[in-house]
C-alpha cells in the first residue's frame, strides 16, 4: 500500500503514532482499526487494484517505448503520415497479449 492509502487507514481512527518507521499491527489493534474491518479491506482491494493498474501500464509503457513504426506521407500532404509494415507491430502487441 502507498502513504496515501495507509493515510486513509490511519484517518480511521484517531491518527497514526508519533513514528511511523516501526509501527506494526498492535498499533493498529491499541488504535482500534478491528472495528473498520470492512472499511480497511475495501481501502486494501483499492490499493491492489490501482497497483495492479500501474504495473499494466508500466508493462504496457516499455512495449511502447521499443516499438517502431515505418510511416509514409499520405498523398501529397506534408502533416499527415500512414503506418506501413504493420506485421512487426502486430506480433509484438501479439507477443504481450495487447490488442490494437
Amino acid at each position: 500500500m502507498q502513504d496515501k492509502h495507509w493515510a486513509k487507514v490511519w484517518s480511521l481512527v484517531d491518527g497514526p503514532p508519533s513514528s511511523l518507521l516501526n509501527f506494526n499491527l498492535q498499533n493498529l489493534l491499541t488504535a482500534g482499526i478491528d472495528t473498520h474491518f470492512e472499511k480497511v479491506e475495501e481501502i486494501s482491494a483499492f490499493a491492489a487494484g490501482e497497483a495492479n493498474i500501474l504495473k499494466t501500464v508500466a508493462d504496457i509503457s516499455v512495449v511502447w517505448e521499443e516499438t517502431f513504426f515505418v510511416v509514409k506521407p499520405y498523398r501529397d500532404t506534408k502533416d499527415r503520415f500512414f503506418i506501413t509494415e504493420i506485421e512487426e507491430l502486430v506480433t509484438t502487441l501479439e507477443d504481450h497479449q495487447m490488442t490494437i
